[in-house]
């Protein structure tokens, strides 16, 4: 059900690419996810335990713009792409809602890969947003925080922990550079 809503809710959306414009009358809170609002190229990078250090790059797209009218941000991830892999698989978009009495975000994840969407939650924690997954249910702790680390530049840094642990181990890295929207070719 929650992947169903999700990708149909993605398709009305993404049927023309207008970044929109926040509601004055929507939560000031959503201005903590408004970093994502524009078209970015994507360093993405896997992190490597053995050298304890990032790979090299591989380059993708992401695409955000206000939804629902100015209350809700709404984003467009294409993966980067596989040698062989159908065009259509990585790509996802996300719906991002902020409750104003909590601070806290909610968030459906729906993408072309076949698994279930993903219920998130996100929530501002010493200056950064720090995102965590509430379903489905995974076998280890995983957060991702963004570090916004200028007006064109973001990066997000995933991380997991053993259940019942303080260990976080990051996984990867997405680098962040906004580009003008014309520009965007996604795979």
């Amino acid at each position: 059900m929650l992947t169903t809503f999700a990708a149909g809710l993605a398709v009305l959306i993404a049927a023309g690419w207008e970044i929109g414009a926040r509601s004055p009358a929507a939560p000031a809170q959503l201005e903590e996810f408004e970093f994502l609002i524009g078209c970015f190229r994507i360093d993405a990078q896997r992190y490597h335990p053995e050298r304890n250090a990032f790979g090299p790059t591989a380059p993708t797209y992401w695409k955000g713009r206000w939804a629902l009218e100015g209350w809700a941000v709404y984003d467009e991830w294409f993966d980067v792409q596989i040698p062989g892999q159908p065009a259509a698989l990585g790509r996802g978009a996300n719906l991002r809602l902020v409750n104003p009495e909590t601070g806290i975000w909610t968030m459906v994840w729906a993408h072309t890969n076949g698994g279930p969407g993903q219920d998130l939650r996100a929530q501002m924690r010493d200056g950064d947003m720090v995102m965590w997954q509430v379903h489905p249910a995974r076998d280890q702790d995983w957060k991702a925080v963004f570090e916004i680390t200028d007006s064109d530049h973001w990066v997000r840094t995933e991380y997991v922990r053993p259940i019942g642990t303080d260990a976080w181990t990051p996984t990867g890295r997405l680098n962040a550079t906004q580009v003008d929207c014309e520009t965007v070719q996604t795979p």
